[in-house]
């Protein structure tokens, strides 16, 4: 018999929402509803799960990839489901979720689920999986300076405004580069995106094409040659169209390894990586997870 388990994050959003989903999903859950505080908490939870569970983590970004990672570094799958009370909530707009979190639990009420990609990330001899975006390069100062007031006043046009805003601080990297099983190749980039869902930021679609469940990661670099030219490249993501400028490199690919002559930096779901070799390699429809009514 399927299990409901709640993983609620006590530190996520509050209000009337939140407080009204909390007590839909202790009356569904029962002694399965378990808040916690920390990411080892959230993990305690998780011991005797079974495959044939439902595991709902109500919370953000970094609480599902957590979740995520627990999971697949043992033996265990149950079936996931998420109700959004993050500041961000990226990953669940590629899922096709309502933002409200009383209308996430009617969507997980529905029970429409789907296969989707997970990542592996191998770096320093150890291994990691998460579920949305690694975002690397000059990528933290950017995403740094995207407020809540400012995706306020700028919209879809916040990640654009902030690129210009930090780009007396930012620095260019040299990179090699190898894509699935194609030779190595060198290329200097001022950010990299590895993504499987769309958006990073609350709602900055950096990977358009993105699909969770195609097998497939986005690979996007701002290239150029000046600051001029990356101001150029912001323009060209004011109109929706940055994926063919000239100076973007876009590529799909299943397994990415990079190799960093400088120290390299990604943001992994909102967790720093640091080094100089990394290899993301995507792990096809690895993951049950229940999706909303906008999923595609």
């Amino acid at each position: 018999m399927r299990r409901y388990v709640v993983i609620w994050n006590r530190n996520a959003r509050q209000g009337a929402a939140a407080a009204e989903a909390k007590a839909e999903l202790i009356a569904l859950a029962g002694d399965s509803f378990h808040e916690t505080e920390s990411f080892e908490d959230a993990c305690r939870c998780l011991e005797h799960v079974a495959d044939e569970d439902l595991v709902i983590v109500a919370g953000g970004d970094g609480g599902i990839s957590g979740i995520i990672h627990h999971l697949h570094s043992g033996e265990t799958r149950p079936t996931l489901a998420v109700v959004p009370l993050g500041t961000g909530n990226d990953f669940v707009r590629s899922l096709g979720y309502p933002p409200d979190p009383l209308a996430a639990i009617d969507a997980i009420r529905a029970g429409q689920t789907a296969d989707v990609d997970v990542i592996q990330l191998d770096h320093d001899g150890e291994s990691r999986w998460f579920i949305n975006v690694a975002a690397g390069g000059n990528q933290r100062k950017v995403e740094e300076r995207v407020s809540d007031e400012v995706k306020q006043f700028w919209g879809p046009f916040a990640y654009a405004r902030c690129s210009l805003e930090a780009l007396p601080e930012i620095e260019k990297y040299q990179l090699q580069m190898w894509l699935d099983d194609a030779d190595p190749f060198s290329i200097d980039l001022w950010t990299l995106t590895i993504a499987n869902g769309r958006t990073v930021g609350g709602g900055v679609e950096v990977a358009p094409r993105a699909k969770v469940d195609d097998g497939l990661l986005e690979v996007t670099g701002l290239q150029g040659e000046s600051l001029i030219e990356l101001g150029s490249i912001a323009a060209s993501f004011l109109q929706g169209a940055y994926l063919e400028h000239p100076s973007v490199f876009h590529r799909q690919a299943s397994k990415i390894r990079l190799r960093s002559e400088q120290e390299f930096e990604f943001s992994v779901d909102g967790e720093m990586v640091v080094g100089h070799e990394f290899t993301f390699t995507t792990l096809p429809q690895a993951q049950k997870i229940i999706v909303g009514p906008d999923f595609a």
